[in-house]
């Protein structure tokens, strides 16, 4: 699963496009990582049965990922700050939490099952532009 979750990122990371397609090509990649890959569920059960150090493959993934987003931003926008991290952060909790409990919450909640990566396509190019 870990391994899956490291080429899923890569490859969706090397397809990357400009405009709102980039966001929904990485967003889509990070949640179907989570949900389909199983890496959020992986994850939790790692965290709850106290076995962190398992964990450090799914963190040098996001690493990864957060270095090739920074170095494609700073390529493609030198003048401007990017905040990657906090961004990345957003959204990894986003497609972790989704893949938990997301088909629950929007059951409840009367939306529809891709609300929340919607969500996320939207805040993620302003969140890359913001101070967090």
């Amino acid at each position: 699963m870990v391994t899956d979750l490291s080429v899923a990122l890569s490859n969706a990371f090397s397809s990357l496009k400009p405009g709102e397609e980039r966001s929904r090509v990485l967003v889509d990649a990070v949640f179907d990582a989570f949900d389909r890959g199983g890496a959020g569920v992986l994850s939790a059960w790692i965290v709850m049965s106290h076995k962190q150090s398992h964990l450090e493959p799914v963190q040098e993934a996001v690493l990864q990922l957060a270095h090739g987003v920074r170095a494609r931003l700073e390529r493609d926008f030198p003048d401007r700050p990017h905040y990657v991290p906090a961004s990345l952060l957003m959204l990894t909790l986003c497609a972790f939490a989704d893949a938990l409990i997301g088909r629950e919450l929007t059951d409840v909640l009367h939306v529809d099952r891709d609300a929340t990566r919607r969500l996320a396509v939207q805040l993620l190019p302003r969140l890359l532009e913001i101070v967090v």
